[in-house]
């Protein structure tokens, strides 16, 4: 049976394809004054710089399936999976809310299954998914709520189904988020820093997206992401 989010489309063209989650906060802090920004109009602007970065790449542009999702109270799907040259990339903005970084991540988690899952149906190759957790503040979640996360995502790594990584801005627990995603994938890095991340962010999937199945990628600093596709 066709997939429900994408039954009856066909892939433009049959490359193996990475599945990418970005999954950014849009909680109130996001748009509190950092230096002469905030946090979420960096995040807006390094978007932009690294849809640049991948189009400007062939097998990266041909090959990377990004979604982004946004999360506050609930989370929100702001730009299904498509290739990078197939739709741009929305500003996000901060609506206020709570930090429900639980709704995200589940949200995340139903896309990735989903394409997966169409993958399959038009026959398509495809990389071990990848959700990118974007946040400066603490899950406003239960406790319960929170190890329950915790254990699916162990079970997702462990099983080699996704990699989750996590990127921690100023103020942002880093013990909770290393708590949930393992202290090897949790980075942090100023709010000013983000132009610089999202550039270590095109150059790393320039290199994932160019390897082969079972190759170990060394990634360029921040060094902790050391891994097999």
């Amino acid at each position: 049976m066709p997939t429900t989010e994408f039954g009856g489309t066909q892939p433009l063209n049959y490359e193996q394809r990475c599945p990418v989650v970005l999954l950014v906060d849009t909680s109130p802090s996001m748009s509190e004054p950092a230096g002469e920004s905030t946090a979420i109009a960096e995040v807006n602007r390094g978007l932009q710089h690294f849809a640049r970065q991948v189009h400007d790449n062939p097998i990266t542009a041909a090959r990377l399936d990004l979604a982004l999702v946004s999360f506050d109270s609930d989370a929100t799907v702001q730009r299904p999976f498509a290739l990078i040259g197939d739709a741009p990339l929305p500003d996000l903005h901060c609506d206020g809310g709570c930090t429900n970084l639980v709704a995200g991540v589940e949200r995340s988690l139903q896309l990735l299954r989903e394409r997966k899952a169409w993958y399959d149906e038009v026959g398509l190759p495809r990389y071990r998914g990848y959700l990118l957790v974007i946040t400066d503040g603490a899950p406003t979640n239960s406790a319960e709520e929170l190890a329950a996360l915790r254990a699916r995502l162990h079970d997702a790594v462990t099983r080699k189904h996704l990699h989750t990584w996590a990127f921690a801005t100023t103020g942002a627990p880093l013990d909770a988020l290393r708590d949930l995603v393992g202290k090897e994938c949790v980075q942090a890095f100023a709010t000013q820093d983000f132009g610089a991340f999202f550039q270590w962010l095109s150059a790393s999937f320039e290199k994932i997206t160019a390897s082969r199945e079972g190759e170990v990628v060394r990634l360029d600093d921040p060094g902790i992401f050391r891994h097999s596709v």
